[in-house]
């Protein structure tokens, strides 16, 4: 998706950078429950579940994704932290989640649908969770 740049360092400096950025943004601390929507290839439920200590759940729509991101998990020997699932946001039922990140995921719910897509998140949290929704937007 995108980078957070600081201090002129690499690609991958700017990613982990913009991982963190959002971890600190919703609050995480050890244990917490952090659902991330559209998940991808794991980037972020590794970084949260190693650098915060978060019990993740990822959901995609991808099998590929999900293949790749669990490999990775078991790689990184967090498979008692994180679950990859291939399931729509709008079938997730094991709430409430103390946080939830949603990173470029919203551009694929469409405008029209972004008030049912909100709704269907924050039912999904705990009283006083966080939401970081993180997407593109043109005017």
């Amino acid at each position: 998706s995108c980078a957070y740049w600081q201090d002129g360092g690499t690609l991958e400096d700017a990613q982990r950078d913009k991982l963190d950025l959002v971890c600190r943004k919703l609050g995480l601390k050890q244990g917490d429950r952090l659902l991330d929507v559209g998940c991808g290839w794991g980037s972020m439920a590794i970084h949260a579940a190693r650098a915060y200590g978060a019990q993740v759940t990822g959901i995609t729509l991808s099998q590929e994704q999900a293949a790749h991101a669990r490999k990775r998990i078991a790689e990184e020997g967090l498979t008692d932290r994180i679950e990859i699932r291939v399931q729509d946001y709008r079938d997730v039922r094991d709430g409430p989640y103390d946080a939830i990140s949603s990173i470029g995921m919203a551009e694929h719910v469409g405008s029209v649908r972004y008030r049912e897509y909100a709704d269907d998140l924050y039912a999904l949290l705990k009283p006083g969770g966080r939401l970081l929704n993180h997407q593109i937007a043109r005017r």
